[in-house]
């Protein structure tokens, strides 16, 4: 697929697009194409995954680790359950929380990486960034993050860690609420 295909982030000039779902409550929905994109990468990253080749993060461990392989597990295609591990190491943040607008900005700019295709991220894990945001709600997350961990990280890992129900969100007036309290199932 080309690159230059069409995005509901490039339809109104990207930055703009984010500001328009974080602050204002613009649809978060992807388009087609980047649904293809998106089902593309991530069937590469399974051809991948199933070949034996050496992924970082996926087959192999972090950082430091990154030269031990991981053993696939029959019930953890994909390496979920090291990729749960890692967000919730990496939730330490500490501080005052991110105002919600600034917290739903931080989601939509990943949504919006996803959506390019090239992460090997599964279809359904970007669609429920997209129903968490259209349902109004943000992630409960800290702004500072902890020695050691890029500033993005941390943050990041609180709001993934709401995503998947393990952490607060609030809607769209500042309420604490579940995923369920709005029809949300956990992301995984």
């Amino acid at each position: 697929m080309s690159d230059a295909a069409p995005s509901v982030f490039a339809a109104s000039g990207g930055l703009t697009r984010i500001e328009d779902i974080a602050r204002f409550g613009a649809s978060a929905a992807l388009t087609p194409v980047e649904h293809a994109r998106v089902e593309d990468a991530h069937r590469r990253f399974r051809d991948l995954r199933s070949s034996g080749a050496r992924i970082y993060g996926a087959s192999t461990g972090f950082g430091p680790l990154a030269a031990h392989a991981i053993a696939p597990d029959e019930d953890d295609v994909g390496g979920v359950s090291l990729q749960r591990g890692l967000v919730a190491h990496l939730a330490a943040g500490v501080g005052p929380h991110f105002p919600a607008a600034d917290a739903r900005a931080m989601l939509a700019v990943r949504l919006h990486t996803l959506a390019l295709g090239r992460s090997g991220a599964r279809l359904e894990f970007v669609d429920a960034i997209a129903a968490y945001l259209d349902a109004g709600l943000a992630p409960v997350a800290p702004e500072r993050g902890t020695v050691g961990a890029s500033g993005d990280l941390t943050p990041l890992a609180h709001a993934l860690l709401a995503l998947m129900g393990e952490a607060p969100s609030t809607d769209s007036v500042g309420r604490s609420t579940t995923l369920a309290d709005v029809g949300l199932t956990p992301a995984r």
